[in-house]
């Protein structure tokens, strides 16, 4: 629980461009299958 203040930045922006990247998939794949 503690080690939320620990998190450095570096891990923080891998973990926003995975987010991002998820994101845009899923996106793509809701618009594949609705169109």
């Amino acid at each position: 629980m503690l080690r939320v203040h620990a998190i450095s930045s570096s891990e923080l922006t891998s973990l926003a461009t995975k987010v991002k990247g998820v994101l845009e998939l899923s996106e793509r794949f809701l618009t594949t299958v609705a169109f």
